[in-house]
């Protein structure tokens, strides 16, 4: 111990008499160890990178979901501030797309999700709070089985676990494309670069807090665990990285979308495995290759429950896409991948746009492309570039919409545009990282200078097509024609991409010149910080700046649960039997019941129960937001009331500005944050009537409602009873419709999948559940036997009541074969691990450590950097 502690001093007093040297030394460790451990180096670059884009909130308060993102993301009122508990009526221009998809679904789900786990101890299938009902699982949009969303559901929601979970779901983004880069090029530099740069693309201002947000930023981790496994020798690596993606694919499976990631889904394991086709280095190829479609198989057979649930919904719902249709894009608007002002300029709605990139990725790629020493070994460029090709071949026409519309499921996608240019900026990121690996080489090349050329001539071309063509519209379609209005360039348009285009054409020239330096200049850090930043800045997060229109302006972080609104604290109250609520104009929006445990008649979910919505259109209720808001309005309310009351819809809540005293149906109980409003004649949630009748359409049942009102009946379908024989016996024989008897249930019990109640029955008759029908996904217990329901009312359940006595009902929603489902995946799982587990043993090559092969490729510039730091 004693020499090395005199080892140590004489190492500080010489750093201490040569501070010069002492720096030398410490940038020599430095350097070493980065190169011996690029993986963590690169993961801490990403996090920096991350936490710089978002820095208002990490270090401000600020959030992804605050309601003053959007001027329209209403909750409670319809007015800012939209919640209770904070003061703040400012809002950020909306830079971006659908900010009301996290606000009015995904947030207020993830509460329903919570609610259900941790109060009532059940799977989040059902979202009773919505449109009378609709299915939480089947949606395909739950997120549940996202291992990051395990933060949200411990949480009940909290935009604090949120703004968590978008920022992890970031840096997963960050490191895992630079993980790409490094793992197909084995070039730091060029992996350290793209992990820094990815997180400032465009995607992440167009998807601000969408739910796509999630689907593209754990993309790459497929594509890595492919690239991956293509490389790793047979044992435990290979079996680490098959395990590894399984995973990554059942998280983008439940990233919460559909649309971006199924389509993301399949392009990444396209892509992987033109990788593994195209490497002919890959080992055993054809062994690796059965390997890879087990595992695919057994991902299928795992996921069953997902996927097969979502189609089963899809096929009995109704869709905004079901017309289908295509968005694409002009070919002259290419340039627009790479930066979003150059489709913002030729589109009448600035929240009309499209995801992107960024400048340094379109400088890299266009390297990459007019570079002569782009040789690629193990060819993942070329698997990356056909991938890129075709995705990019749909978004910008070149495959025709007439082929697109005529295929299943890619045609109800609608969104061609964004949906695809996801696909492509993961590719292009990845290519960038080959740019900027040739690059490096091509620094010392003789012909720099000529690459250098061809380059500059590439991006002026885009630039001449885009100025030349793009005011003939930005979109084309079929179905849905959205055709941009020209727009006056602004000022900062050409600012902007004035000083964007200078700044990509001098980057390669500075890269050049620090490249070739010998040591280090503070003018070169200096000026490599300026221009990443002119490049990189508008697609960063700021507190404020002169540009706001033009970048993301978060907004304060609040609690989004209104726990001090007194009407709604009165409503759930006075709630002894259950109930709904709907507001007049913007307040108590759609979606926001499922956040603080109160029912609604409308929703933002995008399967909507089929029955549902064709008794809601033949009673001619006008809809806002052209598919889901359906409009409360007190010109109508008189007209549409005894509608309303049937749908259980007790209390109607209205700001003091809109009054309704012109419905003598309604009693204001109370003016305090909102005037509520109370039916006098709604009908109760369950009933037993033997009131019955028949009806051919939805319009005739709409009819009776009118004309008879009143007390609650049962209708049932002309089409149903060809099913329901005992159903027809008893209508045959009921009381007429005019006369008869109903009895109200009493002692409900609701959970999230779960409704009890019991009804006093006096004789034969139907037991009627005002909530969604959906066909053989319920199970019926009465006295605790199995029974069947059928359809009554268009769009709720019924059951047959043969006889007088005390009946106790109960109905979960549980869907067809779900429990045949969960054991296939079950079983998929135990095969899975299995063969993981024998497949790790059965290594026929020693496997060297990862850190190694790095070390041993980069050993030559450890070298070379300790020389120059030494001189």
């Amino acid at each position: 111990m004693r020499p090395r502690m005199a080892e140590s001093v004489v190492n500080f007093e010489m750093g201490r008499r040569r501070p010069h040297t002492s720096l030398k030394n410490w940038c020599i460790l430095l350097v070493s160890w980065t190169l011996q451990f690029p993986r963590q180096f690169c993961f801490l670059v990403a996090t920096a990178s991350v936490i710089l884009s978002c820095y208002p909130i990490v270090f401000f308060g600020k959030s992804f979901l605050s309601p003053n993102n959007s001027p329209a993301t209403h909750l409670l009122y319809g007015r800012m501030n939209t919640v209770r508990g904070y003061d703040d009526t400012t809002n950020d221009g909306e830079v971006g797309a659908d900010f009301g998809a996290s606000m009015w679904y995904s947030w207020p789900t993830s509460v329903v999700e919570s609610r259900a786990l941790l109060r009532d101890h059940e799977l989040p299938l059902w979202n009773r709070f919505d449109c009378t009902g609709v299915t939480l699982l089947g949606q395909g949009q739950s997120m549940f089985g996202d291992p990051l969303h395990i933060l949200i559901l411990l949480t009940n929601g909290s935009a604090a676990a949120w703004d968590l979970k978008y920022i992890l779901a970031k840096l997963l983004f960050a490191f895992s494309v630079g993980l790409c880069v490094l793992t197909a090029t084995k070039h730091l530099p060029a992996a350290t670069i793209i992990a820094a740069s990815s997180p400032f693309i465009g995607f992440f201002c167009y998807r601000y807090n969408h739910p796509a947000f999630f689907s593209f930023c754990y993309a790459p981790l497929i594509l890595l665990c492919w690239l991956k496994f293509v490389e790793a020798p047979r044992g435990p690596r290979t079996a680490f990285w098959l395990g590894a993606m399984a995973v990554a694919n059942w998280m983008v499976l439940n990233s919460g979308t559909v649309k971006e990631a199924y389509v993301l889904l399949l392009a990444m394991n396209l892509c992987g495995l033109l990788c593994l086709l195209f490497t002919p280095s890959a080992g055993d190829k054809s062994v690796k290759l059965l390997q890879v479609l087990f595992l695919q198989a057994m991902f299928v057979l795992i996921a069953t429950p997902i996927w097969l649930t979502f189609l089963r919904t899809l096929k009995k719902s109704w869709t905004a896409s079901s017309a289908g249709g295509v968005w694409q894009l002009q070919p002259s608007l290419f340039i627009g991948l790479f930066d979003d002002i150059f489709y913002r300029q030729f589109n009448a709605s600035e929240t009309n746009l499209d995801p992107s990139a960024n400048f340094l990725t379109l400088v890299a790629v266009i390297w990459f492309f007019v570079s002569c020493g782009t040789a690629d070994k193990k060819n993942v460029a070329r698997a990356l570039s056909i991938t890129c090709i075709l995705a990019l071949a749909t978004v910008f026409g070149i495959v025709p919409p007439r082929l697109i519309v005529r295929l299943p499921f890619l045609r109800n996608i609608l969104h061609i545009d964004n949906t695809f240019s996801c696909v492509a900026i993961v590719c292009l990121l990845v290519l960038a990282g080959f740019g900027i690996e040739a690059f490096w080489r091509d620094c010392r090349a003789a012909d720099f200078k000529k690459l250098y050329l061809r380059m500059a001539v590439v991006l002026v071309l885009l630039l001449a097509v885009y100025a030349g063509t793009a005011q003939a519209g930005q979109h084309s379609t079929i179905s849905l024609f959205k055709a941009g209005e020209h727009l006056a360039p602004s000022h900062f348009f050409w600012g902007y991409s004035s000083v964007l285009v200078t700044v990509a054409l001098l980057t390669p020239l500075l890269g050049r010149t620090v490249v070739l330096a010998k040591r280090f200049r503070p003018w070169h850090i200096l000026s490599t910080l300026a221009l990443f930043t002119l490049l990189h800045w508008r697609y960063g997060m700021h507190l404020r700046t002169p540009f706001d229109r033009y970048v993301m302006n978060p907004h304060q972080r609040v609690s989004l649960i209104a726990e001090s609104s007194a009407a709604l604290r009165l409503i759930k109250s006075r709630s002894a039997e259950p109930s709904r609520t709907a507001g007049v104009d913007p307040s108590f929006f759609p979606g926001y019941g499922g956040a603080v445990g109160i029912e609604q008649i409308d929703g933002a979910d995008p399967l909507a129960n089929s029955h549902y919505r064709d008794l809601m259109n033949a009673a001619g209720i006008k809809l806002l937001f052209r598919i889901w808001r359906y409009e409360i309005s007190p010109e109508r309310l008189v007209a549409d009331l005894p509608l309303f009351n049937m749908l259980n819809l007790r209390y109607i809540l209205a700001p003091a500005t809109t009054p309704l005293a012109q419905v003598p149906e309604l009693k204001n109980i109370a003016s305090l944050d909102l005037n509520i409003y109370e039916s006098e004649h709604v009908w109760p949630r369950a009933f037993f009537t033997n009131r019955l009748f028949r009806y051919e359409r939805e319009e005739q049942l709409i009819e009776q409602l009118k004309r008879r009102g009143g007390a609650p009946f049962a209708a049932v379908a002309k089409d149903d009873l060809k099913d329901e024989a005992s159903v027809n016996e008893l209508l045959n024989s009921a009381t007429s419709p005019s006369s008869g008897q109903y009895v109200a249930a009493t002692d409900y019990r609701l959970t999230t999948n779960r409704t009890s109640f019991n009804v006093k029955v006096p004789g034969p008759g139907v037991i009627v559940l005002t909530e969604a029908y959906v066909s053989h996904d319920f199970r019926v217990h009465v006295n605790g036997k199995p029974a069947h329901y059928f359809r009554v009312n268009s769009a709720f359940r019924g059951i047959l009541a043969p006889g007088a006595g005390d009946y106790t009902v109960s109905f979960v929603y549980w869907p067809r074969f779900f429990t045949l489902l969960l054991v296939m995946a079950g079983a998929g799982i135990a095969i899975l691990v299995c063969w993981l587990v024998v497949l790790s043993r059965s290594s026929l090559a020693p496997c060297a450590p990862i850190a190694s092969k790095h070390v041993m490729t980069m050993r030559p510039a450890i070298e070379q950097t300790r020389i120059d730091l030494k001189d």
